[in-house]
């Protein structure tokens, strides 16, 4: 458990920049494509998008990554081993 001191020092759950893109989804007109740009511009963010569309399963993630890409993961997978 924090003491009060600790608490006073953590980063805010959403600082100000955080706001403001939550405000800009919710008033463009087509949120979907907004949040695809964004992550056509972040890669990482593409990767967590993916990982909560399989339930944070990587395996499964992995899967259909490399599947959009047109490469073969158990391809992936045997080069590794």
């Amino acid at each position: 458990m924090m003491n009060p001191n600790q608490m006073q020092n953590s980063q805010p759950l959403f600082n100000e920049n955080t706001k403001q893109l939550i405000q800009q989804i919710k008033n463009c007109g087509n949120p979907q494509q907004m949040i695809e740009n964004i992550v056509q511009q972040n890669p990482q963010l593409g990767i967590i998008n993916l990982l909560n569309q399989c339930g944070g399963n990587g395996k499964k993630a992995f899967y259909m990554y490399a599947k959009q890409k047109g490469i073969n993961p158990d391809d992936i997978i045997n080069m590794l081993s």
